[in-house]
């Protein structure tokens, strides 16, 4: 089995942590892990959800597209209540209106502002490559680990064809 670590940008500091405990868990097993690092997807803005609560704010005050929902730990007895309540919640009311109502401008701005820093920082990889300096794509290619699964397994032909002139080209 392969496990990818990848956790979402406000978590990065955990990286490592993530990436150590998973692999000492299943080192026994022989299971390859496999760090990717940030999860920073080209138009996705996620949030994870696992209260009514969270689900609320999440429609309201970042007006993603993409949500987490903890199906797992204490998803026991009745846990279809909660998951009804906290979908009832999200969709409730019109998603990017700000919360609380007389921050709304400002929340809606800062939602606005988020997403640009989103597009501009967000890019396919092929865009990404384009954009860095050498010093930083070598570094980038030295994660031979990566290279290699994306050789393998990526379904991306850009990218398999640039990471494969760039290789060739060291």
């Amino acid at each position: 089995m392969k496990i990818a670590v990848i956790q979402a940008t406000s978590q990065k500091e955990k990286n490592e942590l993530l990436y150590r405990c998973t692999a000492e868990s299943v080192k026994k097993y022989g299971y390859k892990v496999i760090n990717f690092g940030c999860n920073s997807l080209p138009d996705v803005l996620c949030g994870y959800i696992p209260t009514p609560q969270d689900a609320f704010l999440f429609g309201r005050i970042n007006d993603g597209n993409a949500v987490s929902l903890p199906l797992g730990l204490n998803f026991g007895w009745a846990g279809e209540i909660n998951l009804k309540c906290t979908l009832e919640k999200l969709f409730e009311e019109p998603f990017g209106t700000g919360y609380p109502p007389e921050d709304a401008k400002r929340k809606k701005q800062d939602t606005l502002l988020l997403k640009e820093i989103n597009s501009i920082s967000k890019r396919t990889m092929p865009d990404v490559f384009s954009q860095l300096n050498g010093r930083l794509v070598n570094k980038m290619l030295s994660k031979s680990n990566v290279i290699q699964y994306i050789m393998k397994y990526g379904s991306n032909e850009e990218l398999r064809n640039l990471l494969e002139k760039s290789m060739v080209s060291q």
